[in-house]
Formats: structure tokens, sequence, C-alpha cells
């Protein structure tokens, strides 16, 4: 379901790498929903810890290649990524593990969201920024 396309890539080869996890977490999501397994309670707790957990991790090395280059937006994008953290920890209350089902449904709705409003559009507008800094 989630396929990475160079066109995606922000020209960090280390962001892009971490941008390509999101995807594989994305496509985990996915193939857990197109499981028959019934009692899925254990991938969604498991889904959530490790996709905060890489989140968090991605988010603090952009964010450091941002405070180190005096990137303008750095602020703007800090808070953009915890709007994320924040969401993605609502997303550990009782009532998702409930409705496994639903709530796979919705951790991929909030993974492909993030994938089309935040790397494809908010990450883009850093790409020349750092293209500048870090190769020329």
């Amino acid at each position: 379901m989630f396929n990475w396309k160079e066109e995606y890539s922000v020209g960090v080869k280390a962001i892009d790498n971490q941008h390509k996890e999101l995807f594989n977490l994305g496509n985990m999501i996915y193939n857990k929903i197109k499981s028959n397994n019934k009692d899925k309670m254990e991938d969604v707790k498991l889904i959530i810890k490790r996709l905060h957990e890489y989140t968090i991790y991605h988010f603090e090395y952009e964010e450091s290649l941002m405070e180190k280059y005096n990137y303008r937006d750095y602020f703007q994008h800090q808070n953009s990524h915890k709007d994320f953290i924040d969401a993605l920890d609502n997303m550990e209350d009782l009532d998702m593990l409930i409705n496994q089902d639903k709530a796979l449904v919705d951790m991929l709705n909030f993974v492909l969201e993030w994938i089309t409003k935040h790397i494809l559009k908010e990450d883009m507008q850093y790409k020349e920024f750092f293209l500048n800094k870090i190769t020329g």
C-alpha cells in the first residue's frame, strides 16, 4: 500500500531512510488489517509502541539538523512534530484496544495523513534548504 517513490526524497539520505521506515510501518499496519487473526490486541499495542518510538527518533534527528543549520521554520516544524506525538499518544487509550480492527484502520489513516500532509508537503519545504547546507 505504501510505496516509496524517489519524488518523495527530501535530498538527505538519513531522513529519506527514516521516512522509508515510516512507510514500512504503514505497510505493517495494512498487513495486520488484512490478516485473518481475530485477536490483534498485542499487534495493535506493538505497532503503536513501535510507531511512537520510531517517530520520536526520527523527529529528534530531523530537528537536530534544523537546529544545527538554523532552519527558519524550526519552531513551526517542531510544533507539528509535537502535535503528531500527542495524537499518537491519544491512540494508546483503552477504547482503541477493544475495537482492534478499528484501531488498525485509524492508525493506517493516521500514517497516510501524516505522509501526505507532513512528509510530502511540510518536509518538502526544507528540501532545498538542506540541499544547499549539507551538499552545497
